[in-house]
């Protein structure tokens, strides 16, 4: 994986786990995050003047971009109610970790795994394995109880939403570059920008009441904290933009899946210092682990 991909996806991952902190304390809603898809898409809509040329090319992929807002709505909002209910160590690295194995069974699949190392393959199993080891308390605390609880399977659920979507983002920035190599590698991500949040947008709706039935939450009483939304927003858009520019500068999609967990261990930082979360064996041992991934799929 090349330097500068290392460089873009480690400021992601700072921009990254910020929103997901103040979603943490502030923005643990659907309604919050319908008003962020719309300021996003407000704010990134110049790149659809600086474009527009482009635009036919990137309109052809309309289809997959309206599935691409139904998983990342998905993943929205199983991981807001994953927040209501646990810790930001907790549900940060889970949320980010399945990803990278079902991305990389996606490339495999779809005939693109020659180009993933053996090593790499070993950085991701550990990853994996040390987002496993993170809800363990104690050695002999060992049990599925761990697991099967409200915060483990809705945050299974947004990392289904992630995989799905990181793939499909990845195959359209790709397309497009390659159908029109004028647009180049940043153009390209820049202009998908503002059609991405305004699937979002769309998609999340259905999601306002589901929650409203599924869990009793009056959006009537629901306070907008506008400093911590536009924050969010900025925050966000920054964190995926370099997502999109990763994507065409890694020769597989499954390296930037990977790589970007390096918040993962800023979660954990996170969640200790800021959110006064408790500091247990699992998290210790499976940080360390990630770390131990992440340096076998950077270098290899």
């Amino acid at each position: 994986m090349s330097f500068i991909v290392v460089i873009f996806l480690f400021i992601s991952a700072c921009f990254h786990i910020s929103w997901n902190y103040l979603t943490k304390e502030s923005a643990k809603d659907c309604k919050s995050w319908l008003i962020i898809a719309l300021i996003l898409a407000f704010i990134t809509s110049p790149f659809l003047f600086f474009y527009r040329e482009h635009i036919p090319y990137l309109i052809k992929h309309w289809p997959l971009i309206l599935v691409s807002g139904f998983f990342e709505a998905i993943q929205v909002w199983a991981f807001v109610v994953a927040y209501r209910n646990g810790d930001l160590s907790f549900v940060y690295p889970l949320k980010n970790a399945i990803p990278i194995f079902l991305t990389a069974i996606y490339s495999i699949i779809l005939g693109e795994g020659s180009n993933i190392t053996g090593f790499a393959y070993i950085g991701f199993f550990l990853i994996i394995l040390g987002c496993l080891i993170i809800p363990v308390t104690n050695v002999k605390d060992i049990k599925l109880s761990n697991y099967i609880n409200k915060p483990f399977l809705y945050t299974c659920l947004a990392a289904l939403g992630t995989s799905v979507y990181s793939y499909i983002d990845s195959y359209v920035a790709k397309s497009v570059v390659a159908a029109d190599p004028s647009i180049g590698k940043i153009g390209v991500a820049l202009l998908y920008l503002p059609f991405l949040y305004c699937s979002i947008a769309i998609m999340l709706i259905p999601f306002l009441f589901i929650d409203k039935i599924t869990f009793k939450v009056d959006f009537r009483n629901v306070k907008i904290n506008w400093k911590t939304i536009f924050l969010i927003s900025i925050f966000t858009c920054a964190a995926y933009t370099l997502i999109l520019f990763s994507y065409n500068y890694a020769t597989n999609v499954s390296y930037v899946v990977a790589f970007r967990q390096i918040g993962m261990p800023m979660s954990f930082i996170v969640g200790a210092v800021f959110l006064k979360e408790k500091i247990y064996f699992g998290k210790t041992l499976g940080i360390i682990i990630i770390l131990a991934g992440l340096v076998l799929t950077a270098i290899f």
